[in-house]
């Protein structure tokens, strides 16, 4: 979609219709800016998800309670 606006803003830059070419040029700074943003916060809340640890489960094993990490529980 990105390029399809650069394009029609290079063929209105291009025929000298300088309002419609800015105003293209401005919705591809917002596309990109808003494209960024939404894209930083999800690495942002992805990181901190990860960074929270391992998912642990309380399991009963040999009549004991025990708390284990998710990788050491067998379906």
């Amino acid at each position: 979609m990105t390029i399809v606006l650069i394009a029609s803003m290079a063929v209105s830059f291009g025929t000298q219709d300088w309002i419609a070419g800015a105003v293209i040029l401005a919705l591809v700074v917002l596309n990109v800016t808003v494209g960024f943003t939404q894209e930083w916060k999800a690495e942002k809340t992805v990181a901190a998800l990860a960074s929270v640890g391992s998912p642990t489960a309380v399991v009963v094993r040999d009549g004991n309670t025990k708390t284990l990490a998710v990788e050491e529980v067998v379906p």
